[in-house]
Formats: C-alpha cells, sequence, structure tokens
C-alpha cells in the first residue's frame, strides 16, 4: 500500500492536466536554449574577475561594469565572438535573471535534512531547518512519545493539510490586509526563515521533555524493556503539531514566494532557466546532507570553501 497509494494519486495527474488543457497557459517554444549562450556570457564577464578570496570574488562580481562589459556595444565587431549574436537588452535580461537567483542561496540550509548525533540534547536546534526534518529527526521523535495507537509517521500530514487551508487565505486575505509590509517577496521569504527557527526551537523544547521523561535519558529512541519492547514517555505525540503548523506557514510564505519571485523577477525567455536554478537547490541540499553523513566528505567540503 505504501506504492500503491502514491501511484494512484500521481495517475490522477494526466486526467487533471486532460480536463484544465483549456485553462492553462502554455506560450510556445521560444526557441534554442538559452542556457549555453547564458554560460558563455557570463564565463566572459568573469573573465579576470577570479579570486581565491570569497570577499574579493563577491565584490568583483558586484562590480558596476561586470555585465557592462560585455554588451555587443561595448565589443568591436571584429573582437565579438561568433555565439554573441544577441543585443545589450538580451545581457540586461541576463542580469536581471542572474540577480533574482541570489536568494536561491540560502534554500540548501532551509531544506537541509541532517543529524548532529554528538548534540542529541540539541540536535534539531542544530540540524537544519525543517523541510527536511519532518521526513527524519521529527518522525523518529514520534516514535518516542504517546501516540494512542497512531503511526509515528502520520505527523507529517499535518503539514500539506496546512497547506491547503491557508494558502487560499495567504493569497486572498492576508496579504492584501497586510499591505506592503508583507508584500514583497524579500520580506516573506524572511519571515518564513525566522518561522522555520521557531519551528526547530519548539521541537528541540519537546525532544529534551522526552528525555526528562523517558525512562532512558538520552537514548529514547532505543530504549527498551526486559521484553524487548518500546519504553516511550509519556508526552502526547500532539504536542508536535505546533512545529508542524510553523513548517506550513514557514513553506507558504518562503518556498511558495521564492518560485513566485524566480518566475515573476526573470524575463520571459529565461523564467524556466530560473526556475530550474531554483529546484537545484534540493541537489545541493542533498550533497550537504551527505557530507555529514560522511566525515571525509565533509573535510574536503571544508577545504574547499
Amino acid at each position: 500500500m505504501a506504492f500503491a497509494l502514491p501511484t494512484l494519486v500521481f495517475l490522477c495527474c494526466p486526467v487533471i492536466l486532460y480536463i484544465g488543457r483549456n485553462r492553462y497557459i502554455s506560450p510556445p517554444p521560444a526557441g534554442a536554449s538559452v542556457i549555453a549562450t547564458s554560460l558563455r556570457t557570463f564565463k566572459l564577464a568573469a573573465r579576470g574577475r577570479w579570486s581565491f578570496n570569497p570577499v574579493t570574488l563577491i565584490g568583483n562580481f558586484k562590480a558596476p561594469g561586470f555585465w557592462d562589459d560585455v554588451k555587443p556595444s561595448r565589443i568591436p565587431p571584429a573582437r565579438r565572438p561568433k555565439w554573441m549574436d544577441f543585443d545589450d537588452a538580451w545581457v540586461e535580461a541576463l542580469r536581471r535573471a542572474f540577480g533574482a537567483c541570489a536568494i536561491f542561496a540560502w534554500f540548501p540550509l532551509y531544506c537541509a535534512q541532517f543529524q548532529l548525533p554528538c548534540c542529541p540534547r540539541l540536535s534539531f536546534l542544530f540540524a537544519g531547518f525543517p523541510y527536511g526534518q519532518m521526513a527524519t529527526n521529527m518522525t523518529s521523535q514520534a516514535a518516542t512519545m504517546t501516540r494512542h495507537g497512531l503511526p509515528n509517521d502520520i505527523m507529517s500530514n499535518i503539514d500539506p493539510i496546512v497547506v491547503l487551508l491557508l494558502g487560499p487565505i495567504f493569497d486572498r486575505y492576508l496579504y492584501p490586509a497586510l499591505g506592503p509590509r508583507l508584500t514583497t517577496p524579500i520580506k516573506r521569504i524572511a519571515v518564513g526563515f525566522f518561522l522555520s527557527a521557531a519551528a526547530m526551537a519548539w521541537e528541540t523544547m519537546v525532544q529534551m521533555a522526552i528525555y526528562e521523561t523517558n525512562p532512558c535519558g538520552a537514548h529514547a529512541s532505543t530504549c527498551r524493556d526486559e521484553n524487548g519492547l518500546n519504553r516511550i514517555s509519556p508526552i502526547n505525540v500532539w504536542w508536535m503539531a505546533p512545529s508542524y503548523v510553523l513548517v506550513a506557514v514557514s513553506e507558504l510564505l518562503a518556498s511558495v514566494t521564492a518560485l513566485e519571485h524566480a518566475y515573476n523577477s526573470a524575463p520571459p525567455g529565461m523564467r524556466s532557466l530560473v526556475t530550474a536554478l531554483y529546484q537545484c537547490s534540493g541537489s545541493v541540499t542533498g550533497l550537504i546532507g551527505a557530507c555529514f553523513v560522511c566525515e571525509f566528505a565533509a573535510i574536503i567540503l571544508f577545504l574547499l570553501c
């Protein structure tokens, strides 16, 4: 059933797409991919600006003339590469596209899902942000609490339910009511990050309470009686609910807003490229998590940084 139910749900997607085919906005393809030309333009703009010093590197990339130097009007025709068949307006569009991607650098931390065995009492506080914790630490935590017959992984369903309920409310009522105080994407994402930290702080307090009430203390996840049965904390599993609600609201403010920001900030011909770069933050998250699992990889990553 664990595989059959998701399969049935995904099989409904083509039906929904077919029913709503006349309501979707489907612009025709814009021609060849801009990825190769974009990378070549960036490489040309970054020539002579690379540095092993991160501060110097960022300063060079943020210099006022970084993109101006690769505009076709600044390069004599005899020196232009053969692939440079665009105009100055296209370079400006590329500059806006790269600018829209700057906020994505924080999302690998937001989606992180690693554990710190060296700090069991503060595992949630330092184990990354909650977007990935729901499938790791939070599920393990529920298994050490009083569940009254509920599976320990059922609590994660609170997150999508709250997202579905609050999404239309936020869009229709909350954002218009708050006005400019929470309408800019950066403000929404910042508030979402703070709420994710609050969710992890709540989980930390719950975890410390579990350690105080479990017969095995800090070894609550492996606590067994003489018959091999789990010995759990008397704390009710529903004390975890506030953290899932905070995670859901954080997703609405951070993840959804970032995807919207990527689409709206990018030029029309580069929206798919910028959106794809946002989605790539998940792969960076996986790399960070793997490095914390593998000590050798963590050392290599530290040396590279």
